[in-house]
């Protein structure tokens, strides 16, 4: 007898979609690295009040470059401060305005946006509390909140990437000695020529091809047990 020939199990239409969904990911890397500002190197200390001064050009918060800050630069903060400031995502955020306002009125953090589709729109959106943030793409002012805040307040806008790469500034407009910053996010608009998966999208993804193949794992090694059994073969007389 001739053994049957194994058939694997049929790739099913959701297996399918969890693969092109993956396939737009490999090798994407997060268009912004920290947006909430934490502390993921252990590079924070209390300088005082819990708030850690970070110089013009200090790279400490993991993704960001203090630009054009005066004095002992930025203030970052971990949750809660001295006078009770929560951060408005995770544990850490930024004062812009530094320590009183020694920083001065032209600091910022400043970021190369990675992974952007030249011509795709995106939307870009961020916390802030106290004076007006702004938001500027290339040297350029993306935009400008309206008006101070007394609390967490988000400011989104809209942009089109014009290449790969943009470098985000993000800076402040006031003189209160209050100008924190936290939560920042850059995300794909649908319907631009295409979306950019979101995290959930990703991991909903990543599990159902892990399903696939443990499932066809386990097709293979029943497969190979089936073509290990001896045939017996019947007597001839």
């Amino acid at each position: 007898m001739t053994p049957t020939p194994f058939k694997s199990p049929t790739m099913g239409a959701a297996t399918m979609a969890a693969i092109l969904m993956l396939a737009p990911l490999a090798g994407r890397a997060a268009i912004v690295n920290n947006g909430s500002f934490e502390n993921p190197l252990g590079t924070w200390s209390n300088t005082v009040a819990n708030y850690m001064a970070v110089a013009n050009g200090s790279t400490a918060i993991t993704g960001w470059t203090v630009a054009n800050a005066g004095g002992r630069g930025l203030a970052w903060a971990k949750a809660p401060t001295q006078e009770g400031y929560a951060a408005s995502d995770g544990q850490y955020f930024v004062d812009l305005s530094g320590f009183g306002t020694e920083s001065g009125p032209t600091a910022a953090l400043q970021q190369m946006l990675q992974g952007l589709v030249t011509g795709q729109s995106y939307s870009i959106a961020i916390d802030y509390w106290g004076d007006r943030v702004s938001l500027g793409l290339e040297g350029s002012t993306l935009a400008t909140a309206a008006a101070a805040s007394s609390g967490w307040t988000r400011l989104t806008a809209g942009f089109v990437a014009t290449g790969e790469q943009m470098l985000l500034s993000v800076g402040y407009q006031g003189t209160s000695g209050v100008a924190f910053v936290d939560n920042l996010d850059v995300v794909g608009d649908t319907g631009s020529g295409g979306t950019v998966p979101t995290p959930g999208s990703a991991v909903l993804a990543a599990t159902a091809l892990g399903a696939l193949l443990a499932q066809r794992r386990r097709a293979k090694a029943q497969s190979q047990g089936a073509k290990a059994k001896p045939v017996r073969q019947s007597s001839a007389f």
